[in-house]
Order: structure tokens, then C-alpha cells, then sequence
């Protein structure tokens, strides 16, 4: 018995508790659009993520650490349920939620390009008040074969309207596109850091009345 429990906190020790891994945050980002007010089996959620059964373990595990979910067993199986939906389970999770960027660079715009999710300040724009920006943003999963073929250029020299901002996403923005956008929390937290009052009062908007 003591060496289960030594291992057993050993294994949780290793989750980290202040911020999401990303892929925590891809598990709750799922469960918080996919799952609302239900039981989700883990294996379920590890083949609808393309995750491994190890990966959604640290990640759910992290969760309930947060105390965003709870677990139990069902047969051999455990199973997930968030404590709350919509923008109160958001708001809950707020402080523990990452940016998605891992990077940001520019690019000339391409065919390839345009087949690229809208992100960012252009996505604001869409749902928002918020006028366009001067440049373009779109996101990418940085393991994506479409970002070996981006052309980077220096806007110090190569701004034009040829030009465009890529994120390197540190999880796929596919996995939770609507409408050609990147999903609303994701957005939400890639301007995080963004000083424009105009940024944040659309976004705070938008998030408080988005229809989850």
C-alpha cells in the first residue's frame, strides 16, 4: 500500500497546477463545447481529441486538480463531467487557461495561406464591432506540413498588403473551428496581452454574450 501511494503521488506531483498544459486545455475546450451537462467517457474523449489514453489521464487529472471536473467510475471505464457550463465553467477556468501561441511570425500571403484559420484580431472583427487590423491573422497547428512552405519576411523592409501575421498554435485550431474562426476562448486568450482598451472591451463583450 505505501508503494501505490508513493507512486500514486509521485504521478501527481507531475502535474503542474497553476496553468493549463495545452493538452488539458484541449480537453476542456472539448468538453466545454462538445459536453455540456454530460458524462464523457475518458477513452471517448481521447478518440475524438486524437490524444493518447495517457495524455486526457494527465489532462483530465489536471482538471480535477483545478476543480473543474469531476470523475467517476463507470464499469472499467472513468468518466468526466464539468462542474458548470457556458460562461460561469469559462470563468471559472480563466486563470488557469494559456495563450494557444506559441509563435508569431510573417508571411507572404499564398493560396496555402488563405485555407488558414481566421485568428485573432481578424476574428474579433468578425463577431465584434472591432474594425478589421491592418494586417491580417491567421493560426496554424505548429506540427501543421503547411508551415514548412510559409515564406517569413521582415515587415521592417516587406510590409505590404502581400503580407500576413500566422500563430504557430501549440494545439490544432482545426479541432475547434466554426465558421472559419478560431474558437471564442482560444481567441480570447491569444489577446490576452494585447493593451488596446478597443481590443478589450469588444472581447469582453463578445465573450459575456456569446451563446454557448
Amino acid at each position: 500500500l505505501g508503494i501505490i501511494f508513493r507512486n500514486k503521488l509521485k504521478t501527481m506531483n507531475n502535474v503542474p497546477t497553476d496553468k493549463m498544459m495545452p493538452a488539458t486545455q484541449c480537453l476542456f475546450l472539448h468538453l466545454l463545447y462538445n459536453h455540456q451537462n454530460e458524462y464523457v467517457l475518458k477513452k471517448q474523449a481521447a478518440e475524438e481529441l486524437s490524444l493518447t489514453r495517457t495524455s486526457i489521464t494527465r489532462a483530465s487529472e489536471q482538471l480535477k486538480t483545478m476543480g473543474l471536473i469531476t470523475e467517476e467510475r463507470c464499469g472499467k471505464e472513468m468518466r468526466m463531467k464539468t462542474v458548470s457550463t457556458g460562461y460561469e465553467l469559462y470563468s471559472l477556468a480563466r486563470e488557469y487557461l494559456i495563450t494557444p501561441v506559441q509563435r508569431r511570425m510573417y508571411v507572404e500571403k499564398t493560396d496555402n495561406t488563405e485555407m488558414l484559420v481566421i485568428a485573432g484580431e481578424s476574428a474579433l472583427s468578425e463577431v465584434s464591432m472591432l474594425g478589421e487590423p491592418k494586417m491580417a491573422v491567421r493560426a496554424v497547428f505548429k506540427g501543421n506540413e503547411l508551415v514548412k512552405g510559409l515564406k517569413e519576411v521582415d515587415i521592417k523592409w516587406q510590409e505590404s498588403i502581400n503580407t500576413i501575421m500566422v500563430e504557430l498554435w501549440k494545439y490544432d485550431p482545426l479541432l475547434f473551428v466554426k465558421d472559419g474562426l478560431v474558437d471564442p476562448v482560444s481567441m480570447a486568450m491569444s489577446l490576452a496581452d494585447t493593451d488596446d482598451e478597443r481590443v478589450q472591451g469588444e472581447l469582453e463583450r463578445y465573450m459575456e454574450e456569446y451563446e454557448w
